[in-house]
């Protein structure tokens, strides 16, 4: 038990630490940053991913439960209908479904043609559709 809440302190403690990287343009990769963690600590790759995709995970439903507090409140103010806001938190869903197939996709094909999309991202290349640091201008200031 012990071991896990230091694991889970180390992990979240690092997470923090690449937020601060990429929120000051630095270049890092979530793979690349993994590889780091696992290295820096000890552990094994797969731990740290576990432990970052949990996180992601509860962040996500956070974000998610937020949000359908939001469009209730807008339905209690008048501004959509229960219908609307139940039809739009469908679309959204179908949106992040389409969105993760088509990473997917993106992914395998990757694989396919050889490539190391990790190494890529040095070069700002294969960042999009979710994953990475995102582009914005970060690249442009450095």
């Amino acid at each position: 038990m012990k071991k896990r809440l230091l694991l889970t302190s180390a992990v979240l403690g690092a997470a923090v630490l690449s937020g601060i990287f990429l929120a000051t343009g630095a270049s890092a990769s979530t793979g690349g940053l993994k590889s780091r963690l696992a290295e820096k600590l000890g552990i094994e790759e797969s731990r740290v991913k576990g432990v970052m995709d949990e996180i992601k995970s509860e962040n996500q439903d956070k974000m998610q439960a937020k949000q359908e507090e939001n469009l209730q409140e807008a339905v209690d103010d008048g501004v959509i209908t229960s219908k609307q806001k139940d039809a739009l938190i469908a679309k959204q869903k179908e949106h992040r479904e389409k969105m993760e197939q088509l990473r997917d996709e993106m992914d395998g094909w990757y694989e396919e043609q050889g490539i190391d999309k990790d190494a890529l991202r040095e070069y700002r290349v294969g960042k999009g559709m979710g994953k990475g640091s995102g582009g914005g201008m970060h690249g442009m200031m450095e």
